[in-house]
């Protein structure tokens, strides 16, 4: 259990979710006599079937490149990851897509909405009770409606991206999601997200070198080349110190991870060689949490002036991890997200339009949100108010409380676990320092609160 205070503060919410799926089949063109493609972009081919479907349904825009081999699965599937969906081939031979959309939203409940008329710029469907509008409607209705996107599982809401930490308006799609960027030129400002990307196996998604044959293995990393990384293997949350070797003495070096699946993420800076062309003094480390990327990482130092490179390999294993605490008339939707999440509270069992404080504390009982105060409805419910806690990257990693008391000294409250945004940070020992700023803790019906307030008194 965390740790208790006397009196507790609270915070947090967004709006419910509720979550449906469909699959729906594709007929599976083949053209095998054709050579398969290698798309240098990702390191993978596409062939056959799946290149056919793949040039006839939007290709790069709508599916992005190949992320991995074709191959089999646990299922007896034979299925291919792209950047934005995976393809599958059905049991009488057709092509049909994965279910991302439901797959990345598996612990989300999105509300659904009343039979609502249709016109240009509205479309309902009553099979899921979600619609469509405008900029999102042309888009599904015009780049592969049903067969492509599936139904709308969720109605437009507001997310921060992780691709730039800002708030943008996104739907959900049985096997996608839509992001809307008004920043884009006209006719491109609607982006299907990479949630192939997010979703595809790791191992599998490490590019095979130019002239590989199709079909090829992941390569598997070599041995440390002049470097060293210490320890070699440990669970997420391991800090990994690493050294590189063979360098021009003083010579500027610059460094990079390169993640399990292939993607690189430079370090905050350069540093330079000693005396004796090493990187001793820099003190590099790499340093992980509960949410890096499971397996094989590797850190490259490369000297500016000599072209030199050291690179120093590791492994990432799970971590064991603390099980939350019980809820008490209350619930945390999702229960567990990241920085950039937006997690809904709901609380009951207080006394019918008494004013509810509510807050969020950290894993030490400190507060560490404004006190929100809302009144119970007719209920003894909160759900109305569409409390929601938006960290938005300012709270560390870990568990978190939100905790309610009322008027007459009933109380609820329910635990999240909150992951990092960024799998990894790479960094040399003199720049270690983070900054602060203030999270969003409101509700959204738009009625009138008391706003922040104190805890009531025992």
């Amino acid at each position: 259990m965390l740790p208790r205070s006397t009196v507790r503060r609270s915070m947090g919410l967004i709006i419910v979710m509720m979550l449906l799926t469909l699959i729906v089949a594709r007929p599976h063109a083949s053209n095998a006599a054709d050579p398969p493609t290698y798309y240098p972009e990702t390191g993978h081919y596409l062939s056959g079937g799946f290149r056919d479907y793949w040039a006839a349904n939007g290709g790069l825009q709508i599916f992005g490149y190949p992320i991995t081999e074709e191959y089999r699965d646990a299922r007896g599937k034979t299925i291919q990851w792209f950047e934005r969906a995976r393809f599958e081939i059905a049991s009488d031979g057709s092509i049909e897509l994965g279910l991302l959309g439901r797959e990345a939203t598996v612990n989300r409940v999105f509300p659904q909405i009343p039979p609502q008329p249709n016109d240009a710029n509205h479309r309902y469907f009553p099979e899921t009770s979600h619609m469509i509008m405008w900029g999102f409607k042309t888009i599904w209705e015009t780049k592969g409606g049903l067969g492509v996107f599936g139904y709308p599982i969720s109605e437009e809401m507001d997310e921060i991206l992780a691709s730039d930490n800002k708030w943008h308006t996104v739907q959900y799609f049985e096997r996608a999601r839509f992001e809307f960027w008004p920043e884009y030129p006209a006719g491109q400002r609607v982006v299907v997200s990479d949630l192939g990307r997010r979703l595809a196996p790791r191992e599998l998604t490490a590019p095979l070198p130019p002239g590989s044959p199709p079909g090829s293995p992941p390569p598997s990393n070599p041995g440390n080349k002049d470097a060293t990384v210490n320890p070699s293997s440990g669970p997420q949350g391991t800090v990994f110190v690493y050294n590189g070797f063979g360098f021009i003495p003083g010579e500027e070096v610059a460094l990079w991870a390169t993640t399990p699946s292939g993607q690189v993420m430079p370090a905050n800076g350069t540093t330079n060689a000693d005396a004796d062309g090493s990187l001793t003094s820099s003190q590099i480390y790499f340093g992980s949490d509960r949410s890096t990327d499971l397996g094989k990482w590797a850190i490259t130092a490369q000297g500016l002036s000599s072209g030199h490179a050291s690179v120093g390999y590791f492994e990432v294993t799970p971590a064991p991890e603390q099980p939350l605490p019980a809820d008490y008339n209350a619930r945390v939707d999702p229960r567990e997200g990241r920085q950039d999440t937006v997690y809904n509270f709901y609380a009951s069992g207080f006394v019918p339009g008494e004013l509810v404080a509510v807050g969020v504390l950290n894993e030490n009982s400190d507060l560490v949100t404004e006190v929100l105060g809302v009144y119970a409805d007719g209920n003894g419910s909160i759900d109305y108010a569409n409390v929601y806690f938006a960290p938005n990257n300012n709270l560390p990693p870990g568990i978190y409380e939100i905790y309610s008391t009322s008027e007459s000294g009933r109380e609820a409250y329910a635990f999240l676990r909150m992951r990092s945004n960024s799998v990894t940070s790479l960094s040399t020992a003199s720049m270690r320092e983070a900054g602060k700023s203030a999270l969003s803790f409101s509700r959204g019906d738009g009625q009138a609160s008391e706003g922040p307030l104190d805890f009531f008194k025992k």
